[in-house]
Protein backbone atom coordinates (compact mmCIF):
# COMPACT_ATOMS: atom_id res chain seq x y z
CA UNK A 1 0.00 0.00 0.00
CA UNK A 2 0.90 3.56 -0.65
CA UNK A 3 0.37 7.18 -0.06
CA UNK A 4 1.43 10.04 -2.37
CA UNK A 5 2.31 13.01 -0.92
CA UNK A 6 1.69 16.82 -2.49
CA UNK A 7 4.52 19.88 -2.62
CA UNK A 8 2.18 21.29 0.11
CA UNK A 9 3.31 18.18 2.90
CA UNK A 10 6.99 18.27 1.70
CA UNK A 11 7.31 21.78 2.08
CA UNK A 12 6.86 20.97 5.86
CA UNK A 13 9.63 19.12 5.96
CA UNK A 14 12.17 22.43 5.44
CA UNK A 15 9.89 25.04 6.41
CA UNK A 16 8.37 25.07 9.95
CA UNK A 17 5.03 26.11 9.59
CA UNK A 18 1.36 24.67 10.74
CA UNK A 19 1.46 20.88 11.38
CA UNK A 20 5.11 20.50 10.23
CA UNK A 21 5.80 18.57 13.35
CA UNK A 22 2.63 16.40 12.96
CA UNK A 23 3.55 15.54 9.51
CA UNK A 24 6.95 14.67 10.24
CA UNK A 25 5.30 12.09 13.63
CA UNK A 26 2.87 10.92 11.27
CA UNK A 27 5.82 10.16 8.66
CA UNK A 28 7.92 8.69 11.17
CA UNK A 29 5.33 6.08 12.31
CA UNK A 30 3.99 5.19 8.56
CA UNK A 31 4.66 1.77 7.47
CA UNK A 32 3.25 2.30 3.91
CA UNK A 33 5.34 3.52 0.38
CA UNK A 34 5.76 7.10 0.20
CA UNK A 35 5.87 9.01 -3.57
CA UNK A 36 5.59 12.04 -4.93
CA UNK A 37 4.81 13.24 -7.92
CA UNK A 38 7.44 14.00 -10.33
CA UNK A 39 6.32 17.85 -10.63
CA UNK A 40 6.82 17.99 -6.37
CA UNK A 41 10.43 18.26 -6.98
CA UNK A 42 10.10 21.68 -9.03
CA UNK A 43 6.97 22.61 -7.09
CA UNK A 44 8.94 22.26 -3.40
CA UNK A 45 12.13 24.16 -5.09
CA UNK A 46 10.58 27.39 -5.84
CA UNK A 47 8.28 27.31 -2.59
CA UNK A 48 11.60 26.78 0.10
CA UNK A 49 13.17 29.18 -2.74
CA UNK A 50 10.66 32.01 -2.06
CA UNK A 51 10.78 31.61 1.96
CA UNK A 52 14.65 31.37 1.96
CA UNK A 53 16.91 30.51 -0.86
CA UNK A 54 19.34 28.95 1.58
CA UNK A 55 16.85 25.98 2.46
CA UNK A 56 17.69 24.60 -1.30
CA UNK A 57 20.34 22.65 0.15
CA UNK A 58 17.94 20.45 2.35
CA UNK A 59 15.54 19.63 -0.62
CA UNK A 60 17.22 16.37 -2.04
CA UNK A 61 17.86 14.91 1.15
CA UNK A 62 13.99 15.14 2.12
CA UNK A 63 13.04 13.99 -1.36
CA UNK A 64 15.26 11.13 -0.79
CA UNK A 65 12.76 9.16 1.38
CA UNK A 66 10.11 9.33 -1.32
CA UNK A 67 9.71 7.62 -4.75
CA UNK A 68 8.76 9.75 -7.59
CA UNK A 69 6.19 8.76 -9.66
CA UNK A 70 7.10 9.97 -13.16
CA UNK A 71 5.02 12.24 -15.43
CA UNK A 72 3.72 10.02 -18.00
CA UNK A 73 1.25 10.80 -21.13
CA UNK A 74 -1.03 8.09 -19.35
CA UNK A 75 -0.98 10.71 -16.24
CA UNK A 76 -1.28 13.95 -18.43
CA UNK A 77 -3.85 12.22 -20.09
CA UNK A 78 -5.67 11.04 -16.82
CA UNK A 79 -5.02 14.43 -15.41
CA UNK A 80 -7.10 16.17 -18.59
CA UNK A 81 -10.37 14.52 -18.12
CA UNK A 82 -10.11 14.99 -14.19
CA UNK A 83 -12.54 17.18 -12.83
CA UNK A 84 -13.89 19.33 -11.48
CA UNK A 85 -13.55 21.71 -14.28
CA UNK A 86 -11.73 24.32 -12.18
CA UNK A 87 -8.98 22.30 -11.25
CA UNK A 88 -5.47 23.27 -11.46
CA UNK A 89 -3.14 21.93 -13.67
CA UNK A 90 -0.63 20.93 -10.89
CA UNK A 91 -2.76 19.43 -9.20
CA UNK A 92 -4.44 17.39 -11.58
CA UNK A 93 -1.23 15.91 -12.22
CA UNK A 94 -0.78 15.00 -8.44
CA UNK A 95 -4.32 13.58 -8.20
CA UNK A 96 -3.58 11.84 -11.20
CA UNK A 97 -0.43 10.19 -9.94
CA UNK A 98 -2.61 9.44 -7.36
CA UNK A 99 -4.78 6.92 -9.13
CA UNK A 100 -2.08 5.33 -11.45
CA UNK A 101 -1.48 3.52 -8.25
CA UNK A 102 -4.77 1.83 -8.50
CA UNK A 103 -6.02 -0.28 -6.15
CA UNK A 104 -2.26 -0.01 -4.07
CA UNK A 105 -2.83 3.55 -2.91
CA UNK A 106 -3.76 4.13 0.56
CA UNK A 107 -4.31 7.78 0.37
CA UNK A 108 -3.71 10.94 -0.28
CA UNK A 109 -1.24 13.79 2.26
CA UNK A 110 -2.28 17.20 1.04
CA UNK A 111 -2.77 20.46 3.19
CA UNK A 112 -4.30 21.84 0.33
CA UNK A 113 -8.19 22.48 0.73
CA UNK A 114 -9.13 23.02 -3.00
CA UNK A 115 -6.71 20.39 -3.75
CA UNK A 116 -7.87 17.71 -0.90
CA UNK A 117 -11.69 18.09 -2.11
CA UNK A 118 -11.01 17.60 -5.72
CA UNK A 119 -8.95 14.45 -3.94
CA UNK A 120 -12.45 13.38 -2.34
CA UNK A 121 -14.52 14.58 -5.31
CA UNK A 122 -12.25 11.74 -7.56
CA UNK A 123 -12.64 9.00 -4.92
CA UNK A 124 -9.09 9.37 -3.34
CA UNK A 125 -8.95 9.45 0.73
CA UNK A 126 -6.95 12.57 1.78
CA UNK A 127 -5.23 13.26 4.90
CA UNK A 128 -3.18 15.83 6.62
CA UNK A 129 -2.32 14.85 9.49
Amino acid sequence: MAFVVDSSAIVKLIVDEPKSQSFSAWLKNCKDDLFVSEIAHTEVARAITRVDVSLHGQLNNVLERFGTIRVSSQILTIASVLSPTNLRTLDAIHLASCLILGDDLTGFVTYDSAQADAATHNGITVIAP
